[in-house]
């Protein structure tokens, strides 16, 4: 049985520019430039690309279910891996010149933490990848028929039939989904503390 992998994220970065002299100020530049997401201030896509899978190795059943026909079983070769990308995208200040020592220190915290939350986006992704790539190991299909060929021929239109099901359309898209909003229902701690001023 071959071992699909999946590859480390690939992770890019980008941000947008927020300013004030405050922190209300600074507040009201992150929700009036906000890029979405569950939090508004930061977001992390995330795409995990399942390959298709072509090449099998295969291996006879000694003991076929059906007599006067064989039974083969197909496992995808290795050599694919799940590849997956990542791009967060996070405030920047334009500057911190007017701030006070305290503000300076509250937006380094807020900033901190909101990308370490963000990490975490990139970390479900690469989980929700890493169990699709053990799923693939494990998918098996099995056929029968007259000789081998016809097995074969079975047991890979019974295996692209598991994939389908599987991995077809948005599914994977929306376990990715799912794993970003079971992250953001655990709640946050970077909020921008403006009560401090």
């Amino acid at each position: 049985m071959g071992t699909i992998k999946a590859a480390k994220a690939s992770v890019s970065k980008k941000t947008y520019t927020v300013g004030g002299k405050t922190l209300t100020e600074i507040r009201e530049s992150l929700l009036a430039n906000q890029i979405g997401g569950t939090d508004g201030v930061g977001d992390c896509t995330t795409a995990v690309k399942v390959p298709s899978i072509s090449k099998f190795d295969e291996e006879e059943n000694s003991k076929p279910k059906q007599k006067g026909m064989v039974d083969w079983s197909v496992t995808a070769k290795a050599g694919p891996q799940i590849d997956i990308t990542a791009t967060i995208t996070l405030p920047a200040l334009k500057s911190d010149k007017d701030l006070s020592a305290a503000d300076k220190k509250e937006w380094q915290r807020f900033a901190n933490e909101l990308s370490a939350h963000e990490d975490l986006h990139v970390a479900a992704g690469q989980s929700v990848a890493d169990e699709i790539a053990k799923e693939l190991s494990n998918m098996k299909a099995t056929g029968s028929g007259k000789d081998k060929d016809a097995a074969i021929k079975a047991a890979v239109a019974a295996y692209v039939k598991q994939y389908a099901a599987a991995y077809g359309g948005s599914k994977v898209a929306e376990r990715v989904k799912k794993a970003h909003e079971a992250l953001d229902k655990k709640g946050n701690t970077f909020d921008l503390d403006d009560s401090i001023e």
